[in-house]
């Protein structure tokens, strides 16, 4: 998906495995911030109005001169994340935006939609991803290596049917 003019904005929490897109971010041609993963999935996930993090000032996630957001260009606007003060502790606000598309990769899918990772190097947040993207409205996309005919019994992704 890293073609100038497919993606206008990349919220992401790590850019090591999409080299290309990161290239896209680093030259300007798309909008891309840099937010905690986990921050990411699960306020989309459980469908909270926003995530809110304490991250101390020595932290590369809290700018004193700025309005507390991780743009990785000049291209990309301020006001996804605010710097608010709760109990005399600083946070950072991160508002909840709606996911789009959720794009997870497993091996196998039976008619319902059930998912099998057993054969996958990483699975760590696609079942998060799943509740963000349909939590919004949005549309989940599962590559898989097989189809089952029969109802998978081992779900490691712990997603119903997509629906």
């Amino acid at each position: 998906m890293a073609h100038e003019g497919l993606v206008k904005r990349v919220i992401g929490g790590h850019w090591g495995l999409a080299p290309r897109m990161g290239r896209l971010a680093i030259e300007g041609k798309i909008e891309a911030y840099n937010f905690p993963q986990g921050v990411i999935a699960s306020c989309s996930a459980t469908r909270r109005p926003a995530g809110r993090v304490h991250h101390p000032y020595r932290t590369g996630h809290v700018h004193r001169s700025g309005p507390c957001r991780r743009p990785l260009n000049e291209r990309t606007p301020p006001g996804l994340v605010q710097r608010v003060d709760l109990g005399g502790r600083t946070w950072l606000w991160y508002k909840a935006l709606p996911i789009d598309v959720g794009l997870i990769r497993a091996t196998s899918a039976d008619p319902y939609g059930n998912l099998v990772m057993d054969e996958e190097g990483l699975f760590g947040r696609n079942a998060a991803d799943r509740q963000a993207a349909g939590n919004g409205g949005g549309l989940v996309i599962a590559q898989v290596r097989r189809l089952t005919a029969d109802p998978l019994r081992h779900n490691w992704c712990e997603c119903p049917a997509f629906s």
